[in-house]
């Protein structure tokens, strides 16, 4: 009978859509800049290292839940990732879907299906960062149970799932206290000081208890306390990310931002608009409501609107759509859930999916393989992919270098956007840092060339071109050192094959064993 609950089937349904939808794109396309550094990560975590202090990474979550599952696979392949990715868009647009209609009135089935629908198609912009937007549910979530009952042991479990996203990236830890603190004010106000304080210290015990593995590492792991700190000195010191300006739809119309798809633009700055109108706004309603209206019923109200406001910084900081998909789920699910009838609820409803489906479907692999019919299929490290023509060009590239100018495992050094060349050849990074994007001191770079030296780099591939346009942002200017160094003790590969924005470099002493 269990099994006839509404609810229930509705969340079954879900789940199995959101599967059959990630086991289609499975080997469809290819990040080797982003998707490349998490799968090259995971690698270096199966052979032994650690995060942080062996290899430029995230925090350690999403290294090890991956790793442990495809320990498990005997596959540490680019598709074994994607699976384990999979496993974690589907729990996330799962529990996302479980929040939307579970105090929900209305047919369970459909409106679950329109929800996960919207999820899914944001969770798909950017697949290999799906555990942010999961943790990021996952604070919803928490958030939301001591909201709708204020119990010690409630705020308590909201702590351990904040500091169990803590793990997964330490903004999710700074953010999800942000709104923790909102949510101890919401609850007690200015004047009940003794319930707030007492809830505070269980939220942060609870924390302390999701956070214990990271702490464990920090005390146990020799050297992992020093980097951590160091990563942590370095986001203070560089910004959490490269910044990008926010398209605000004036801008656009007026002709400032120059873009070539002039309503995507427009709407897309309306989202970047909507996340802190949204979480102000309902925080007021919240507020002018809660004395008639159960917080049973706004408490995931309450949540979203909660972590609307200090995602909407991380938003902010690159202003983007991939990185609008991460902090987007506040205002989706806020919105959702808001408790609009009739007409408001239907106009709610049909613009979020509709805006959804016009934002972000250009942006699926699977739609732009079928658009643009390029798309070739590649095999990296024993695994077919069907990938765009300028990516199967990167990889080519990569595999064709390396079999000619650094056979027999000789280590290859790429700099600075394509970490996933590392994965995709099976080979150790000679440099602790594998994705170079912010310019590094005079000491760091010097560590950074006696790894390589140490290491007896063969091969040097430098992508050296204007990232966002910024000359200043060229590895030449970012890393000079790095880039002279390489420049005066390599010979430079001249090739008709080799692209404008790529230089080619072999140690001196090469000699022809590797060419074919």
């Amino acid at each position: 009978m269990m099994l006839l609950n509404p609810k229930r089937l509705a969340i079954l349904a879900v789940a199995t859509f959101s599967v059959i939808w990630w086991l289609i794109g499975l080997r469809i396309g290819f990040n080797i800049w982003d998707e490349g550094f998490l799968w090259y990560g995971v690698r270096r975590v199966i052979a032994g290292e650690v995060p942080l202090r062996d290899f430029m990474s995230y925090d350690i979550g999403r290294y090890y839940f991956s790793a442990i599952l495809m320990s498990v696979f005997q596959d540490d392949g680019i598709v074994s990732l994607r699976v384990c990715i999979s496993i974690v868009q589907t729990f996330g647009v799962t529990l996302a879907t479980y929040l939307v209609v579970k105090n929900s009135s209305r047919s369970h089935l459909a409106d679950a299906l329109l929800a996960s629908g919207v999820f899914v198609c944001w969770m798909t912009v950017a697949g290999f960062k799906s555990y942010d937007t999961t943790a990021l549910v996952m604070l919803i979530a928490g958030l939301a149970i001591p909201l709708e009952k204020p119990t010690p042991r409630r705020w308590l479990i909201a702590g351990v799932i904040l500091g169990f996203t803590a793990m997964i990236g330490r903004n999710h830890g700074l953010y999800g206290s942000i709104a923790g603190a909102g949510a101890l004010l919401c609850v007690y106000g200015l004047t009940r000081f003794r319930e707030a304080f007492s809830s505070a210290v269980r939220l942060a015990a609870g924390a302390i208890i999701g956070y214990a593995p990271n702490i464990i590492m920090l005390v146990m792991v020799p050297g992992f306390a020093n980097a951590f700190w160091d990563s942590v000195k370095s986001l203070a010191d560089t910004g959490t990310n490269l910044t990008l300006p926010i398209p605000w739809p004036w801008s656009v119309l007026s002709g400032s931002v120059v873009t070539a798809d002039v309503p995507g633009s427009v709407l897309l700055g309306t989202f970047f608009i909507a996340m802190p109108v949204f979480g102000i706004i309902s925080l007021i309603y919240i507020l002018s409501v809660r004395q008639r209206v159960s917080m049973r019923q706004l408490a995931v109200l309450t949540s979203c609107a909660l972590l609307s406001i200090p995602y909407t910084h991380y938003a902010y900081v690159r202003a983007d759509i991939a990185h609008l998909s991460y902090a987007v789920f506040p205002l989706l699910l806020g919105l959702l859930v808001f408790p609009a009838k009739g007409f408001f609820r239907f106009a709610i409803w049909g613009s979020v999916l509709a805006s959804s489906l016009f934002l972000t479907v250009p942006n699926f692999p699977i739609y732009q393989a079928a658009r643009q019919g390029t798309w070739k299929e590649i095999t990296i490290d024993g695994s077919n992919l069907t990938v765009d023509e300028s990516v199967a060009d990167q990889v080519n590239l990569v595999q064709t270098l390396a079999a000619d100018y650094a056979c027999n495992e000789r280590s290859v050094y790429v700099a600075p956007f394509w970490p996933g060349a590392y994965a995709l050849l099976s080979r150790k990074a000679p440099v602790w840092e594998i994705y170079a994007l912010f310019p590094r001191s005079v000491a760091f770079q010097e560590r950074e060339i006696e790894r390589i030296k140490a290491a007896n780099s063969n091969l040097a591939i430098l992508v050296d071109y204007p990232l966002d346009g910024r000359n200043e942002l060229r590895f030449s200017n970012t890393h000079a050192l790095i880039a002279k160094y390489i420049r005066e003790n390599y010979k430079e590969v001249k090739s008709f094959k080799i692209p404008n924005y790529v230089e080619v470099f072999v140690r001196e002493d090469f000699n022809e064993t590797c060419r074919k």
